[in-house]
């Protein structure tokens, strides 16, 4: 048999869902056998990923599965969409956390916002976060014992509070105020909060082009340091940001991508005025839309950056400074 034989022509379509509004976003349990997908009515429907992915012995489009579970991210009556959806992990896996964002928000920070913990194995509500401002962000531990939660508040305010959802403990058990910005837009918006791989950092990204970083241990001293990108034109500012490791585990950094169209790298453990904090990883005439890391140990690409200008880099080489460079594979 000729090896053509074996080449599929192109994708082909499994599953057709109807959902009852716009989906918003898909998140993965952290085993992968669990979909969440967030809509725009505030609803968040479980599928299991084998319902979603399992072909048809006959080549056609299975009929479209019933999800497991469905929840409300807020009340309905509320008329918000779902905002942040995250899953937990280790002794939180079976268990699913959820903020709701208004659709318009008023521009005074007056709007409210539901922050809720759901059983997925059981389809129940377990409680209700005490926070309720509208939702801006939210992270989980990478031991599933801890969740930050970040909301907008009046006067621009951004509380930003630990939770101990392993304990599954309601109110929470630390709490800080946001820096204010010191951009020319008073304003701001936290686009992505996440854990150092050993749970003790929280990095928090901002629209106003900067980076935060917390010990959680010690939220009340506030950010242990402040990371900015260079003031580019109006934007999203700093839209995702991502932990690195060395080999041996020992020394961790932070990558985070902003509206000056750099991927730049940020050392914790080395002085802000340090003339190698935030090189330069990957460079482009747009803003960063969104950027992911690989393992090259693992045999991935190092660097996958798609920018505002509908440009698609792949960086799979790096120079004599440790630069990555493209792989001539832009797919604007």
């Amino acid at each position: 048999m000729e090896m053509s034989d074996f080449i599929i022509d192109g994708p082909w379509m499994l599953n057709s869902l109807t959902l009852g509004d716009a989906a918003q976003d898909l998140v993965y349990s952290s085993d992968g056998t669990n979909l969440a997908v967030s809509c725009r009515d505030g609803t968040v429907s479980i599928f299991k990923t084998m319902d979603l992915f399992t072909s048809s012995p006959w080549g056609r489009t299975m009929p479209p599965p019933n999800p497991k579970a469905r929840f409300h991210a807020s009340p309905l009556s509320a008329g918000y969409g779902a905002g942040t959806v995250l899953w937990g992990c280790g002794p939180t896996e079976r268990h699913i956390y959820t903020s709701s964002e208004p659709h318009d928000p008023d521009g005074e920070g007056k709007d409210k916002g539901s922050h809720l913990a759901h059983d997925v194995s059981r389809g129940t509500h377990l409680f209700r976060f005490d926070a309720d401002e509208s939702g801006d962000a939210a992270a989980i531990s990478p031991d599933g014992r801890s969740y930050a939660l970040i909301t907008c508040g009046e006067n621009n305010r951004h509380p930003l509070r630990l939770y101990d959802v392993a304990r599954k403990l309601r109110h929470s058990v630390a709490e800080v105020t946001l820096e204010p910005s010191v951009s020319q837009s008073a304003s701001f918006e936290v686009t992505k909060a996440t854990f150092s791989s050993e749970g003790r950092l929280l990095a928090v990204a901002r629209s106003d082009n900067a980076l935060h970083m917390y010990d959680v241990r010690a939220l009340e001293k506030g950010p242990l340091a402040v990371f900015k990108h260079d003031v580019g034109s109006a934007g999203y500012g700093v839209v995702q940001a991502s932990w690195v490791e060395g080999r041996d585990r020992r020394r961790v950094g932070i990558v985070s991508g902003g509206n000056d169209g750099c991927v730049r790298l940020w050392d914790p453990s080395i002085a802000l005025s340090d003339k190698s904090q935030g090189k330069v990883l990957a460079r482009t005439d747009f803003d960063v839309g969104y950027f992911a890391m690989g393992d090259m140990w693992a045999g991935e690409k190092p660097l996958v950056l798609g920018h505002c200008g509908g440009g698609l880099y792949v960086y799979d080489l790096l120079d004599g400074d440790g630069l990555a460079i493209a792989s001539n594979r832009d797919r604007g």
